[in-house]
């Protein structure tokens, strides 16, 4: 189990930069781990939410890891852009709709094409 920077380090010494099929071995490598303790980092935070309901507790603040936490109840509000078109014209949907453009790059491993598929997606 990676434990630091420095075996994070190690782990990425035999990448050869010149490489695509080497750099891409060794993102995949690295992304099943980061996808293994995102998985135990969730289980974590449910075990400590499941602990702080039972005792009906909002915050906490841990003397001995110095860590707090809160559960908090969050609201997300969204614009139904169809129903937005019917009510106002499309000059004012463009004054009020912004649009940003960004580049990205979308690496698709082994674990990420499976769960497409099984989801129908090709």
């Amino acid at each position: 189990m990676v434990k630091s920077y420095v075996d994070i380090s190690e782990m990425t010494k035999d990448t050869d930069i010149k490489d695509i099929s080497s750099v891409l071995a060794k993102y995949e490598e690295i992304h099943l781990l980061t996808e293994e303790l995102k998985k135990y980092l969730r289980e974590l935070e449910d075990i400590t939410k499941v602990f702080m309901k039972e005792r009906k507790w909002t915050t906490y603040a841990d003397q001995t890891t110095k860590v707090t936490v809160s559960i908090k109840n969050e609201e997300k509000k969204s614009i139904d852009i169809k129903m937005l078109e019917v009510v106002v014209t499309e000059e004012q949907i463009s004054k009020i709709v912004k649009k940003n453009k960004k580049e990205i790059i979308e690496i698709i491993t082994k674990d990420k094409l499976e769960r497409l598929k099984q989801y129908g997606k090709k």
